[in-house]
């Protein structure tokens, strides 16, 4: 499987929070991703948007993944990183409101 670099996200709903300000830790909602999906997205980037066609509003460095509330979801934590802020990605390979990219 090929070393995914980021996950894209459409985050209507603003179910992110910070949970560390002096160190801009942030935490996503929750999203459905498959298992063996999670392990190559630790040290990658998460970016949400609030459709396919805006940029990035928010996003950083996965730092850890657990799982969420509901069967089959997960929580991302991430540092904040100003890098992630105004990202467009083409709109190609959206499905069910997230995209990967990945390393060449």
């Amino acid at each position: 499987m090929k070393k995914i670099k980021s996950v894209h996200f459409i985050e209507k709903v603003d179910e992110y929070r910070c949970v560390d300000r002096d160190n801009d830790i942030w935490e996503s909602g929750e999203w459905e991703i498959s298992q063996d999906q999670i392990e190559h997205l630790i040290g990658g980037y998460i970016l949400l948007h609030r459709n396919e066609d805006d940029p990035s509003y928010l996003g950083g460095r996965i730092s850890d993944i657990r799982s969420g509330t509901k069967k089959g979801r997960v929580i991302f934590q991430f540092a904040f990183d100003y890098r992630c802020i105004g990202r467009n990605t083409d709109s190609s390979g959206w499905m069910s409101e997230k995209k990967y990219d990945y390393y060449e």
